[in-house]
């Protein structure tokens, strides 16, 4: 008996790509399975048998392909889907990635192929930094094509116009744009309810005025430092932790009163510093450093 040729793969793979190019034309919306038989040129034999095989073949490799109806009345369309969520990621991936969907508010995990948020008891810790990262892409978005910014910071609503993005020394971000006239800075991780208006809404962006000291910038309750240092250090000491409002020399070394009122930044100065400086006060902020420097070393307190 002579041996029947098996199936032609190179066909079939050219079936497949016209398949998926016949349901990407009309995605979202449906394609009747009859139609794309005779379109797709399925043949006379059992050509209903070789669309489902094709279909299921497809969505093993990760396409995203819903069927409804039965019949002459079955319709098929594809979903907006990354296949490689399926092959390059763990379970416990997808269902964070899930989460950070819905936290990002852009669209529903179910577009996507993705479990429905709350599938998961897993606590996401990337929240924060996402919802950042977007904040920063929504303000660099509003800067290029002149879009008034809405957003909430230290509750209260805030409209403006947007002058500049930027990255801080401390690797913090933020906006420079004019409320009421004013320019202002604002802090990116503290921003909530972040919304961009239409192109061409917002005035164009201004020179900004004052790109002003980090330290400057409020960050908790502003205190009074008071550091111990050597004469010789005095000057590098002042020029990284700021300005005295007082000074007294004695045996022991130059006291210094150092106004604090970017706290997160003082502290790291104050690292950078070494043995050069001393802290002796307030209380309050030596048990920050304290507590501060416990964590990095995970020395039980």
């Amino acid at each position: 008996m002579s041996r029947q040729p098996g199936r032609d793969q190179g066909k079939a793979m050219q079936r497949h790509v016209r398949l998926l190019t016949r349901l990407a034309q009309a995605a979202p919306g449906w394609v009747k399975r009859d139609t794309m038989m005779k379109e797709l040129d399925y043949g006379q034999a059992k050509p209903r048998d070789g669309i489902a095989r094709d279909v299921r073949l497809l969505r093993d490799r990760g396409w995203a392909i819903e069927s409804d109806g039965a019949g002459t009345e079955m319709v098929h369309r594809l979903l907006d889907q990354d296949p490689r969520l399926n092959t390059l990621l763990t379970d416990g991936q997808i269902r964070e990635l899930s989460r950070a969907v819905v936290l990002a508010g852009r669209r529903s995990p179910t577009t996507l192929g993705l479990p429905k948020h709350g599938t998961t008891t897993v606590p996401a810790p990337i929240e924060s930094d996402l919802e950042g990262a977007f904040n920063v892409e929504e303000a660099l978005h509003a800067l290029t094509h002149q879009c008034l910014l809405k957003f909430d910071y230290k509750d209260v609503p805030r409209t403006v116009h947007v002058d500049s993005v930027r990255r801080t020394g401390t690797g913090r971000w933020r906006i420079i744009a004019r409320e009421d006239g004013v320019q202002k800075f604002f802090r990116i991780d503290r921003i909530s309810e972040l919304r961009v208006g239409a192109p061409g809404s917002a005035t164009p962006a201004q020179p900004v005025t004052k790109d002003s000291d980090p330290l400057s910038i409020p960050d908790g309750q502003p205190v009074i430092a008071i550091v111990m240092t050597d004469p010789v250090h005095e000057d590098r000491v002042v020029r990284e932790l700021g300005a005295t409002v007082n000074r007294n020399q004695n045996d022991t070394g130059v006291e210094l009163s150092i106004p604090v009122t970017n706290r997160w930044l003082w502290r790291r100065r104050l690292y950078q510093l070494g043995t050069r400086v001393r802290l002796v006060g307030p209380e309050e902020l030596r048990a920050e450093v304290r507590q501060e420097l416990r964590a990095f070393v995970q020395v039980p307190s």
